[in-house]
């Protein structure tokens, strides 16, 4: 059975619907199958949750602890290509405040990002399938996660920028017109905010080879991702220096209308991430239901394969009831790409028997 990096070991304490658990998981692929309520959901919001976000639910700490009781952990080990062999723990001690914590080795890490350097995770689940056509924010954020990934001053650029936004919006709702103090906020968002934007056109740009190359000559229909918005168009016919320069010229003139407004009706937070269905020519929010799963499927796969090859942490790909409306053309697909990829896989399913073509790079579980 082929072995790839990525969790080797899984124990669970208190953790959902259970009490106590140890899988051994060293495979490429990990197939979770059983009848709805069975808690195979579960065993990937415990993976999920070795990451520095709230996982595939988004749960709050004080919702994870099995029924009566007050506590829960998550403890992996994790096979590293480049750090070695670590040891992680996530949890919640059970304290006054709800917090939780994660540890590598036995050690506190200081921040949750930290965990991000060493384990970079995507996932499909059953509450993405309206992805395509959900507020633009969700796919902002799922570009944004993949830059920052091998680029971590992508995540400091945005932070930055949504600092700087905040800022001047406060400023401008109380009244405040110190020049200097805004021209120096418009400087820093202007520049901020074209960097933001230049490096998502370069993730997209390496998205687009992967599909090309990979994706379609495996038989998956062709589509196109694009990011619009008013710095995209502008990066497009201007160089950065003179595309900060008009934005920060243009964040001048509308400080009256932002202060009414709130915020800024230009910017980063704006641009939208597009899909086109190229066999119909159909934008990504008109398609079908099955469409849109098509699309963001193949931005997942990838987006994982770009992981792979750029990230330096263990890429983990976590895929919830991904099947269940995929054609047999469409599931065959799906497993020839994650066979070829060196990336583990996490997957769940009602019945086993939908998972045979994968047996030989599996293990399966039941709970």
């Amino acid at each position: 059975m082929p072995q790839t990096n990525g969790v080797v070991s899984l124990y669970l304490k208190d953790f959902r619907s259970y009490g106590e658990l140890v899988l051994d998981t060293r495979a490429q692929i990990i197939v979770i199958t059983g009848e709805n309520g069975r808690g195979k959901t579960n065993l990937l919001e415990a993976v999920s949750l070795l990451s520095p976000s709230k996982g595939i639910r988004k749960a709050k700490t004080t919702d994870l602890p099995k029924f009566g009781s007050k506590s829960w952990g998550v403890s992996a080990g994790v096979l590293h290509s480049i750090h070695g062999d670590l040891q992680f723990g996530v949890g919640d001690l059970g304290e006054e405040t709800p917090k939780k914590i994660i540890r590598m080795n036995g050690e506190t890490l200081k921040t949750h990002q930290d965990i991000g350097k060493m384990i970079t995770q995507l996932w499909l689940t059953p509450a993405m399938d309206r992805f395509v056509v959900d507020a633009p924010s969700g796919r902002r954020e799922f570009i944004d996660h993949i830059g920052w990934t091998f680029n971590l001053e992508h995540a400091t650029h945005i932070s930055t920028y949504e600092h700087a936004m905040k800022e001047r919006s406060k400023l401008l709702k109380d009244g405040v017109r110190d020049k200097i103090w805004l021209e120096s906020l418009e400087k820093t968002i202007a520049q901020m905010g074209v960097a933001i934007v230049s490096w998502r056109e370069t993730v997209l740009v390496l998205l687009k080879k992967i599909i090309a190359e990979l994706l379609i000559p495996s038989g998956f229909p062709r589509f196109e991702l694009n990011f619009e918005g008013d710095i995209e168009t502008l990066i497009q016919n201007k160089s950065a220096l003179e595309a900060e320069a008009f934005f920060q010229e243009k964040l001048g003139l509308s400080r009256e209308l932002d202060a009414i407004k709130g915020g800024s009706s230009m910017g980063p937070h704006r641009s939208d991430l597009s899909f086109l269905f190229c066999p119909k020519n159909t934008p990504g929010y008109l398609c079908s239901t099955g469409e849109q799963k098509i699309l963001i499927l193949g931005l997942v796969l990838s987006s994982i394969k770009l992981l792979e090859l750029k990230s330096q942490g263990v890429p983990l790909l976590l895929l919830d009831e991904v099947i269940a409306h995929l054609d047999p053309i469409y599931r065959r697909i799906l497993f020839d790409q994650i066979k070829n990829l060196k990336v583990q896989t996490w997957m769940t399913g009602i019945d086993i028997k939908d998972f045979q073509d994968l047996r030989s790079h599996s293990i399966y579980f039941s709970p």
